[in-house]
């Protein structure tokens, strides 16, 4: 998704700049007023800008925030000030930058500021789930609940990259093992019968002469190689950046065997938590919805969000778009439907969440299971090449000596 640079006034009237993601800038500049800052600029970020400043902006990781939080959760349910907890907090965080922003909300809480408008000034830092999630808190007078909340958000986000990392571990490491055996046999083992047919003047077997070739490009013309795959690699950032393409390539995503029920399922567990979270901390659900939306990185999973949103503003309920989309088995929509009758919605979404969780939890146990088809199709694959390209030539030797 395309990022944007904008610049706006907050309800004080004091600039703020940032940088969002968004599909376009109407979208971010509805986005901005919504969380109620008066938009003056919003200007889409060129692919090159976006490069350099992803090298060079610095990074707070999600650990380092969520354990920021989880202390300052226990400060605030502890009765002790905002200003000093976020001054001790300051003195005990490593991170140069993470230390530059504390500095900086501290003192426009020191100006009269509230919180949630001080961290909304940082938006590389806390997301607008974030912000509003705190100025709800502020609002009901719940802080310390909703701190506990993005700290329960935050664990499940870490958990969730743990096990995506898990899962692609085993595959990823068998692919590199088999790339790395490939490039030994094509440049140490095929170049030997090379120089032998070629003093006999006899030619080598087609699967030989394929990997020779493969050998001699890489070797040779290995800067055109890398050129090509650039460009490949461009385009295909560049298509999946337009909305037919990243709408196709989410679709893959979803689709994918084995991988795509996996990231099905860590999106709806997440998607339905955090709108349990918002809910309980007294979100509006049509806010609700919407901050969600803006959190979910798949175009096919938000369109069915966008169909939800629309469905409870015209006042249907979230039960009856969940059935017509095919990505909510039957037992959620009917527990979504039981909460939206019985007022426990967001009771019944965090029970939701943990089916969903428990889905992710078993296919990750069970992914060298389920991938090990796939695999023994690759590894097949490339033994049967290898093969070839070694052992024909080796069978083909008697003959070539004996032409000699």
């Amino acid at each position: 998704m395309p990022k944007f640079n904008y610049k706006v006034r907050d309800r004080a009237g004091r600039p703020v700049t940032g940088e969002m993601e968004g599909e376009n800038v109407r979208s971010v500049s509805e986005h901005l007023a919504k969380q109620g800052y008066i938009p003056i600029s919003v200007n889409q970020v060129s692919d090159q800008a976006d490069l350099l400043g992803n090298l060079f902006r610095p990074k707070i990781k999600l650990a380092e925030r969520t354990v920021f939080t989880r202390q300052l959760h226990t400060m605030a349910k502890a009765g002790l000030p905002l200003v000093s907890s976020l001054t001790s907090l300051r003195e005990q965080i490593q991170n140069s930058y993470f230390k530059k922003v504390l500095a900086h909300i501290i003192k426009e809480l020191e100006g009269g500021s509230p919180f949630s408008d001080a961290l909304g000034r940082h938006p590389d830092v806390f997301d607008s789930l974030y912000v509003n999630m705190v100025r709800s808190g502020e609002s009901s007078g719940k802080l310390d609940e909703v701190l506990f909340s993005l700290t329960e958000m935050g664990d499940f986000d870490m958990k969730t990259k743990d096990r995506v990392k898990s899962a692609t571990r085993y595959p990823l490491m068998t692919l590199a093992t088999l790339v790395v055996a490939f490039m030994i046999v094509i440049t140490f083992v095929i170049p030997k019968f090379a120089t032998v047919y070629s003093q006999q003047g006899s030619q080598l077997p087609l699967p030989t002469r394929i990997l020779l070739w493969i050998n001699d490009t890489i070797r040779h013309d290995w800067g055109k190689v890398i050129v090509a795959m650039g460009t490949i690699y461009y385009l295909f950032r560049w298509y999946t950046r337009t909305p037919k393409g990243r709408y196709l390539w989410d679709q893959f995503r979803i689709k994918v065997p084995v991988f795509g029920a996996l990231v099905v399922s860590l999106i709806m567990s997440r998607f339905t938590m955090i709108l349990a979270e918002l809910m309980s901390s007294g979100v509006p659900i049509i806010q609700s919805l919407q901050l969600v939306s803006d959190t979910v990185d798949n175009t096919v999973i938000r369109k069915a969000l966008h169909s939800i949103q629309q469905s409870v503003n015209e006042g249907k309920g979230m039960s009856e778009p969940m059935r017509r989309s095919t990505l909510f088995p039957p037992m959620v929509v009917q527990m979504v439907t039981v909460g939206e009758q019985s007022g426990k919605s967001d009771e019944l979404l965090r029970h939701v969440s943990a089916y969903y969780q428990d889905q992710a939890d078993n296919m990750t146990k069970n992914m060298t299971t389920l991938i090990e088809p796939m695999l023994i199709m690759v590894i097949g694959g490339m033994v049967v090449v290898l093969a070839l390209g070694v052992f024909l030539p080796m069978w083909n030797m008697t003959n070539v000596m004996t032409k000699r």
